[in-house]
């Protein structure tokens, strides 16, 4: 699977949404909702051209090169995880794992892909 954005999220003690959704280059969407998420099991769809030069405008705005690899103090507990898999401008992939002190450019975007999340048409998908 040629992913441009994978998106994975980890439960906490109270009602974080659990789940996780990949992009492809292409638009394609592929959601699966674990837990207090708006559409819960597995899901498609696909973004428009213009939400999916948004989403590839938004990703460049955030320097996925410059970012650090883990967001994390060890110290804190009960912060839920979110780890990223980012297609840099090269080809390759770059993860990054935000959970504490979080710089606020990953905040804005972790919005805006909620956003998109839920403003998603979605097909389910039957699993066989």
């Amino acid at each position: 699977l040629n992913h441009f954005l994978k998106v994975t999220t980890s439960p906490c003690f109270g009602q974080c949404p659990v789940y996780e959704l990949t992009i492809s280059e292409n638009g394609g969407v592929h959601f699966n909702g674990k837990r207090f998420t708006q559409v819960e099991g597995t899901h498609t769809s696909t973004l428009n051209p213009s939400q999916l030069s948004e989403l590839k405008k938004n990703v460049a705005a955030l320097n996925v090169d410059t970012l650090s690899s883990t967001y994390d103090n060890p110290d804190v507990t009960d912060l839920p995880s979110t780890n990223y898999v980012f297609m840099t401008s090269t080809g390759e992939y770059k993860s990054v794992m935000a959970r504490y002190d979080v710089p606020e450019s990953l905040k804005s975007f972790q919005k805006y892909i909620d956003k998109l999340i839920n403003t998603m048409k979605w097909d389910e998908t039957e699993l066989h």
